[in-house]
């Protein structure tokens, strides 16, 4: 395991530490190598050895996990890491992926979000316009929720196209929709990519889904919304998008209020 990934997947096993306290401490220019041989005694929060040594274990676990089920972690520093995150105020210091991890760095990726419940209309224009993406060579990006976002991974594969799906929950666990879990299937197959900011194990849950969002926008360079609403979760997308200074377009008469 590199260095920087085993103190990272260490750091995030303390209950009081999340990935921003562990990004600050890195960006002080320690030397993981050094960390870890000291067990701990350079962060500022003297972490005992016994309980160090507790998290270090569990943290190889997870990283044995990962190998079995062939799934990839990628660090920030990792050359694979989606380039398009780190010029965020943000970022999730490891991402967990399985299938095509070269898609991350490609030209052009564009998200296809929207409700779970389009109007027949909006089916029709999701298509149209996945379908013209994919024909520009767009890597189409969603969170494999239904409706909309489901039109654009199955219209994405339909076309011969590569597809992210983002997802709000470990890729140990069974598919959240279950409804798609053919399709997650599908787009390892055809060439695509699942990714989460996940350990393998986690449940997804609705604040996870809504964490999620922010990564859909930062993977992308732009934004489009086939269809909302006053209440979707789309709008949350739509805001951490704005936030990150991503291009955001919303089709013509699909604001229900």
């Amino acid at each position: 395991m590199p260095p920087l990934t085993k103190l990272i997947l260490i750091l995030l096993q303390i209950s009081y530490v999340g990935p921003i306290t562990v990004l600050n401490f890195l960006a002080t220019g320690v030397d993981p190598t050094t960390v870890l041989s000291n067990k701990g005694k350079t962060f500022p929060k003297h972490i005992p050895t016994q309980l160090w040594d507790e998290y270090a274990t569990k943290a190889q676990q997870q990283w044995d996990l990962v190998q079995e089920l062939g799934i990839t972690m990628i660090n920030y520093q990792d050359t694979a890491y989606p380039q398009r995150l780190l010029n965020l105020d943000s970022f999730p210091p490891i991402i967990y992926v399985k299938g095509n991890q070269g898609l991350l760095n490609q030209s052009k990726l564009t998200a296809v979000i929207g409700t779970r419940k389009p109007q027949a209309t909006t089916i029709k224009q999701g298509q149209r316009l996945t379908k013209y993406l994919v024909s520009r060579n767009h890597v189409i990006v969603a969170g494999l929720a239904l409706g909309c976002d489901t039109i654009a991974h199955k219209t994405c594969l339909q076309n011969q196209g590569q597809t992210i799906a983002v997802l709000a929950h470990g890729l140990a666990q069974k598919v959240y929709p279950s409804e798609n879990t053919e399709l997650a299937q599908e787009i390892i197959q055809n060439g695509g990519l699942l990714l989460t900011t996940y350990p393998p194990m986690t449940k997804v849950a609705p604040f996870r889904l809504a964490e999620r969002d922010q990564w859909q926008s930062g993977l992308s360079d732009k934004v489009i919304v086939l269809e909302t609403n006053e209440n979707s979760g789309t709008n949350i997308t739509i805001k951490h998008a704005l936030k990150q200074k991503r291009e955001v377009i919303i089709l013509k008469n699909q604001i229900n209020n």
